[in-house]
């Protein structure tokens, strides 16, 4: 469902404690002009017979006038954020999750974009706007001691910090890193932006604010995936059915040439990968907790079955745990654990690192080997516990509009791990409509507000689009 119009009117409209997640990225500080139809009156009296000064502000009942991400102050902008996104807290439920994609600018930036706002305003037409606005001539007011040239401005910190003064808890700045430098290689993964800036390192990352209105919320860890490594002189690592091939003639693949297949270097995996030592006081604690020694038989029986098991089927895949780490992201420490045997060094891995593992040593189903009582007496790791707050994504372009979005692999995870399923998402600002998009494909409700009706109409081509080509894969199945 589209909601036309601002969205601190359109949110109004939303029953309160109905929406399960929300997902947006509305306009950026400065960032472009989206036309007149986005001009509102902001903190104003409609009734009001405003005298316009020459930052669009009403000299009578102290409204202003103008675009959201067009403020003259970086302040006032954070200032209307914060209002839209208390409207937010009203419709969110007490479960659920705010992920608010925001990009941060330069305060000589604003200079540079004045005249392509000013000018693409001044063409129009109208000599007076709808609420009885003026034409808008955009103006950085420089009034702050700490506006200086080539100053960042911080915009998704200090929109974070205002939502927290207004009742919000913010769990988490998640960094969504397009390109990655590698210092020792001396070369970038990804893509970004070019920028003509010689003295500051190029923007690669934006932030995405996690926030909740309860302590208990909804909220699924990301999964994580075995890294399917394929080196130029050797067969890949697993087969097609990720079952990996036993045959004893095929040759073993080294170290150099796992570093050389992987598309960043060792170190840098290992540098990222999940990390956890054993404590060996703990496990004292728990191994005389049972005067009677039924839990360290217990114990014993459990790493005998499972450690053990998982021992042997690292022995006839011909890899070493270094290798093993390599193709599952999962480091060298932790895995370790599950192929020991004594009871002083002895972890069984959890489902989710069982999952990752089992199709590289075509391992039988979890429940099969892991009994539940095991689990009570050994401890299990989850390298899942462990995923990181940034995240590698590469940035996306549609071919009806020339700028970009936010990429549906972050929409996907994002509502994954945010949104339960058959669960309502909201995006306020819903632009080309990509969290719709991904809403509708991965089986979550949504709902969308858009002021601009030409990308209203992006949106809906773009899910007609996706609606048909489902209906063909369909046909194509059957």
């Amino acid at each position: 469902m589209i909601l036309i119009g601002n969205a601190l009117e359109e949110l109004k409209k939303i029953d309160s404690n109905s929406v399960d997640c929300i997902i947006t990225s509305p306009p950026y500080y400065y960032s472009r002009n989206y036309g007149s139809e986005c001009e509102i009156l902001w903190d104003g009296d409609k009734r009001c017979k405003h005298i316009w000064d020459k930052y669009n502000f009403c000299t009578k009942c102290g409204g202003w006038y103008g675009q959201l991400g067009l403020e003259p102050d970086v302040d006032l902008y954070v200032k209307h954020l914060a209002d839209i996104f208390d409207q937010c807290m009203r419709v969110l439920k007490n479960t659920g999750n705010v992920f608010l994609n925001i990009g941060d600018t330069y305060a000589n930036s604003l200079r540079r974009n004045l005249s392509f706002h000013n000018s693409s305003l001044i063409s129009d037409s109208h000599t007076d706007r709808k609420n009885g606005g003026p034409i808008p001539i955009y103006r950085f007011k420089k009034h702050k001691h700490w506006v200086k040239p080539k100053q960042l401005l911080l915009v998704p910190y200090r929109l974070a910090i205002q939502m927290q003064s207004r009742g919000w808890i913010i769990r988490d700045m998640i960094v969504w890193s397009k390109k990655v430098y590698d210092v020792k290689q001396k070369r970038q993964i990804g893509s970004g932006m070019p920028e003509s800036a010689m003295d500051r390192l190029s923007k690669s990352y934006e932030v995405v604010i996690h926030a909740v209105k309860s302590e208990r919320y909804y909220f699924k860890k990301p999964k994580t995936n075995p890294l399917h490594i394929k080196s130029k002189n050797s067969k890949n690592l697993t087969n097609k059915n990720n079952h990996t091939n036993h045959n004893t003639n095929q040759e073993k693949v080294s170290i150099s040439k796992l570093i050389e297949a992987s598309p960043i270097n060792s170190k840098y995996i290992k540098s990222e990968s999940i990390s956890l030592s054993a404590s060996y006081a703990a496990r004292r604690i728990l191994k005389f907790r049972n005067p009677d020694n039924s839990f360290i038989e217990l114990y014993e029986e459990a790493v005998n079955n499972v450690n053990g098991f998982l021992k042997r089927k690292l022995k006839q895949s011909g890899l070493s745990l270094r290798e093993l780490s390599l193709i599952t992201g999962i480091s060298k420490g932790t895995l370790c654990h599950f192929f020991r045997t004594d009871l002083t060094g002895a972890a069984i891995p959890s489902w989710e690192a069982w999952e990752i593992i089992k199709p590289v040593l075509d391992l039988p189903e979890y429940e099969e080997i892991v009994k539940d009582e095991y689990k009570k007496a050994v401890l299990v790791i989850s390298p899942l516990a462990y995923v990181g707050n940034v995240w590698f994504v590469n940035p996306e372009r549609i071919n009806v509009a020339h700028f970009s979005i936010m990429p549906q692999r972050l929409v996907e995870a994002l509502l994954e791990m945010g949104c339960p399923e058959e669960g309502v998402v909201l995006d306020p600002f819903l632009g080309s409509g990509t969290v719709a998009l991904v809403a509708e494909r991965i089986g979550r409700k949504w709902i969308g507000i858009e002021i601009t009706e030409k990308y209203v109409q992006i949106t809906e081509e773009r899910l007609k689009a996706q609606r048909e080509n489902l209906m063909l894969n369909n046909k194509n199945s059957q």
